[in-house]
């Protein structure tokens, strides 16, 4: 069985439960994306498992994506925004800001053990 509250107490239930909050959504990627100039600004689309972002962003923004594709080896980006209004595919991301990381080169353990023969020959002696 149900249990049904009176409309004005649910209203004043639901003004008293909701909390005043802001939302940031942050998409990562390390590929440069292929953007249109539009008005001054560079657009381009970033697909999040299936859902198209639409993003417009200065070309002083864009400008730190392309120096980072050109500057380092490995890089990648966190693109954040709000969340904006909905398209046929996925949504627009609204005031967006744009952080470009470089990556490090993950080194394998054998070339790790090459580079430090002594500590890969305790090792050998641990195991022994």
């Amino acid at each position: 069985m149900d249990f049904l509250l009176p409309l004005d107490m649910s209203r004043r239930l639901l003004r008293t439960s909701t909390l005043n909050c802001s939302h940031t959504l942050t998409i990562k990627f390390n590929t440069l994306p292929q953007f249109k100039q539009v008005d001054g600004r560079c657009h381009f689309q970033v697909d999040c498992d299936g859902r198209v972002f639409q993003v417009t962003m200065k070309q002083k923004q864009w400008s730190k994506l392309e120096t980072a594709s050109t500057t380092y080896a490995q890089w990648v980006a966190a693109l954040s925004g709000k969340l904006g209004a909905a398209t046929s595919d996925g949504f627009v991301l609204e005031e967006p800001n744009i952080q470009v990381f470089e990556r490090s080169a993950k080194q394998n353990e054998s070339q790790t053990e090459a580079a430090t023969p002594q500590q890969s020959q305790v090792k050998n002696r641990l195991l022994a």
